[in-house]
């Protein structure tokens, strides 16, 4: 069955405060690169504000600004390093990653990811989930494991090849604890930063790591299972035996097998 919840663990204060740490570097260079600091307050704020290039003192695309101010600097802080991109087909036709990751100096999992600016609806069409979802359908990607994000919003999603479906195993929205630092005054509560900073440093490289382990050990579990109650019931209705060799009175599809009778032998 198809996990749909990446079990969330407990993180140490320290990394929590690393985080802290993190975000409020990545806010204040987010808003010193706007033009005005009235439009950063908004983008911040309103969830369908929009982001233009000419809102940036560079006047970058968006979605290359998200890129380089917000997204890549949290996948190094989460311990990611990035691979070479190979081209991956899909319904609307090849296409590079934005980013391919995997855990420093490991050489699994390698999770693909989606990047879009800022305010994306991550679920709209031809966007992060559904890019990311045409990659592990397409099963091109050789990996079960894909993240969509705006820099605010994270989605990582996982294949699973039983049901041949791919679902999101862990959401996570930043946008609160920016608003925090924007305002420390806000409606926020201490406890939701906290579950929400919990939840985002789940997807550190080492967790992330230990989870697909743990997960690959239970598949082999289950193989390993069904390959002896296999055994076992082949054993006992072929032959006629049960697990401990012992014979079953009645039981043994080799007695009824009849020869053909063109065939000569015993």
């Amino acid at each position: 069955m198809l996990q749909t919840r990446l079990p969330i663990v407990k993180v140490s204060p320290e990394k929590r405060n690393n985080l802290d740490e993190k975000l409020k570097e990545i806010y204040q260079s987010l808003k010193n690169r706007f033009k005005e600091y009235g439009t950063f307050q908004e983008i911040l704020t309103n969830v369908s504000a929009h982001l233009s290039s000419k809102d940036l003192k560079d006047e970058q695309i968006p979605e290359e600004f998200t890129k380089q101010y917000l997204i890549k600097p949290l996948l190094d802080f989460l311990g990611f390093e990035t691979i070479s991109q190979t081209s991956l087909p899909s319904p609307s036709g090849r296409r590079l990653p934005d980013y391919v990751i995997r855990p420093k100096g490991k050489t699994a999992p390698i999770i693909y990811v989606e990047a879009e600016g800022l305010n994306t609806d991550l679920y709209g069409k031809a966007q992060g989930v559904s890019q990311v979802n045409e990659w592990l359908l397409s099963r091109a990607s050789k990996t079960d494991y894909g993240l969509a994000t705006d820099g605010f919003k994270w989605i990582l999603l996982k294949f699973d090849t039983v049901s041949a479906q791919s679902k999101a195993v862990l959401k996570v929205d930043l946008r609160p604890v920016l608003l925090k630092i924007l305002n420390p005054v806000s409606f926020v509560s201490v406890d939701e930063i906290r579950a929400i900073e919990e939840e985002f440093l789940n997807l550190d490289c080492e967790y992330i790591s230990s989870f697909v382990r743990g997960y690959l050990e239970v598949i082999e579990k289950k193989k390993e299972d069904i390959s002896k109650n296999f055994y076992s019931d082949y054993v006992r209705y072929v032959f006629g035996y049960d697990k401990n060799g012992n014979a079953i009175k009645g039981v043994c599809l080799l007695d009824t097998v009849v020869k053909p009778r063109d065939v000569d032998g015993a």
